[in-house]
């Protein structure tokens, strides 16, 4: 009778806590939010670069009838918005036949939508970790949700993974090009 309570107090425990991850965003989109990172890159295992990066979401904009924001992140701009599937960028580079920017759905909240790994544009695989993976940095340590990006099919040595804790944003990214890895690490945020 106890090992069938405690059983039901663990999957309870488990329910909450994949509903709790799952029902917030992975990067809180308003405006003033910010994330610091430490950027280090290395190649064959040699720290050449030691860099400072700002995330930062800028502003807001109204696009298809829906809430948009302008983020830098990691030194790129991007347009992106929230929903209950996940994180939308704006594809800038390519339209639709009428014209209009394409909505790329590019980190998916649940792995289970469609497939996994899923397409995103024509040559881009994401995978969705299907474990919680534990990140430690001087900060503090975060559960996070794990996402590997590979750009070309015919690339094999070159992936990103990214490391998200839902309702904080990213936490650790790290980009590999055959010796090269670039590694970008929360040291600071600051959530509205």
């Amino acid at each position: 009778m106890t090992k069938n309570i405690l059983l039901l107090f663990f999957f309870t425990l488990a329910m909450f806590f994949s509903i709790n991850i799952n029902s917030q965003e992975l990067i809180p989109l308003q405006v003033n939010n910010s994330w610091k990172y430490i950027e280090k890159v290395k190649i064959k295992g040699k720290l050449i670069k030691t860099d400072t990066l700002i995330s930062r979401v800028e502003k807001t904009m109204d696009f298809n009838n829906k809430k948009w924001f302008y983020m830098t992140e990691l030194n790129s701009k991007y347009i992106v918005r929230n929903d209950e599937k996940g994180q939308y960028e704006i594809d800038t580079l390519r339209t639709q036949n009428n014209g209009d920017f394409k909505e790329v759905l590019m980190f998916r909240n649940d792995n289970k939508l469609n497939q996994n790994p899923y397409k995103v544009y024509e040559t881009i695989k994401v995978k969705i970790d299907d474990k919680i993976t534990l990140i430690k940095t001087e900060i503090g340590q975060f559960e996070c949700i794990k996402y590997t990006i590979i750009p070309h099919e015919a690339l094999e040595n070159e992936f990103y993974e990214f490391y998200f804790k839902p309702g904080i944003g990213l936490i650790y990214h790290k980009w590999v090009e055959n010796d090269k890895i670039t590694t970008s690490e929360l040291i600071q945020y600051n959530i509205e």
